[in-house]
């Protein structure tokens, strides 16, 4: 009897397990290819002058609602990166409510240029695959990798 008892408990253990499984890989997929972590290989003015070359070292990191700039070439790159949220279309970007790692309160838009984020955080995505990531705005056209 204690044998019965014990397969029923495993079976049910195995399939909660399974379920929950199911469950957070389905949510951690909710913006496709736009997640992961992209390198900045290319930034270029309105112009067409280029601000960044292949060599930057910007980072933007996606993942649920959340959005991560990073820059290694910053001398201060333990505290120097900012969370934000966004908005994803299939054509559009749109950043908000930046804040510094560790604290509550949000900065301005503006202070997120560094990270060649336009001052109304919005981007059109020019293309977009497991890959390669184009966005554009009037200040800017951003070319990415897939790090």
């Amino acid at each position: 009897m204690k044998e019965k008892h014990f397969r029923f408990h495993k079976i049910v253990f195995l399939m909660l397990f399974l379920c929950c499984i199911c469950s957070c890989e389905n949510r951690r997929d909710i913006n496709g290819d736009l997640d992961g972590m992209w390198q900045l290989v290319e930034w270029r003015d309105s112009q067409g002058n280029i601000i960044e070359d292949k060599n930057c070292r910007i980072f933007y990191s996606i993942q649920l609602k959340l959005i991560q700039f990073r820059d290694f070439d910053d001398p201060g790159v333990a505290s120097s990166h900012v969370h934000a949220y966004f908005r994803h279309t299939p054509d559009s970007l749109v950043i908000f409510y930046p804040v510094n790692y560790g604290s509550k309160e949000p900065i301005p838009l503006e202070s997120l240029k560094k990270y060649a984020v336009p001052s109304d955080g919005g981007f059109r995505i020019d293309a977009l695959n497991k890959s390669h990531m184009l966005l554009s705005s009037k200040e800017n056209k951003l070319v990415f990798r897939k790090y």
